[in-house]
């Protein structure tokens, strides 16, 4: 955490235009936190999420990589950005942010575990649009899908996986793969 005083969304706007560009800045729950760029395992399965995500999703819907934050309602004062977001809004070319995306994804780095496995689950959790939340792995074949339950909420524990022949679901785009499938090429065991 880089600022210890909590913000609203409209002073985090403000501060971020002024901030160093060599960080990507989010807002929890009025707490300002930043984060250096990923890795190539990083890029690669961002961009392998996206080639895929990308024929799934029918207009009105689209599909953001890394470009769009999401945020809550304005008395949680949260804006956070995930590696890829499929939502069918249809956001004016200006707008930096989306309120009701359907599926979130985050590829976890060494410096993003604890946002992308603590804080950022509960910020999910309160957007109730977002139908699943899908984290990855950069180092390691691991991967985890959040999918809302009956009661509306997205369990803490999810459905993870770690063996190369496990199958992911991800009902929210019709989307089925394995994880060797994902992980091909990204890192040098597979």
């Amino acid at each position: 955490m880089i600022e210890p005083k909590r913000m609203t969304i409209a002073e985090f706007d403000v501060w971020v235009e002024a901030a160093d560009e060599s960080f990507t800045y989010e807002l929890h729950d009025g707490a300002v936190y930043s984060f250096a760029s990923g890795s190539a395992s990083h890029g690669r399965l961002c961009m392998r999420l996206g080639v895929w995500l990308y024929p799934q999703v029918k207009p009105p819907c689209e599909v953001f990589l890394g470009s769009l934050a999401v945020r809550r309602n304005p008395q949680r004062a949260s804006s956070v950005i995930p590696d890829a977001l499929v939502t069918c809004e249809d956001p004016p070319p200006g707008q930096i942010y989306v309120t009701a995306p359907k599926l979130v994804v985050e590829v976890i780095s060494p410096t993003s575990v604890v946002n992308d496995l603590i804080r950022k689950p509960r910020i999910y959790n309160a957007v109730t649009s977002i139908e699943e939340y899908f984290l990855v792995d950069s180092r390691s074949m691991w991967a985890r899908v959040f999918s809302r339950d009956d009661a509306g909420e997205l369990p803490a524990e999810g459905e993870g996986v770690t063996g190369p022949d496990s199958m992911i679901e991800l009902r929210s785009v019709g989307l089925t793969f394995t994880l060797a499938e994902l992980y091909r090429g990204v890192l040098d065991n597979v």
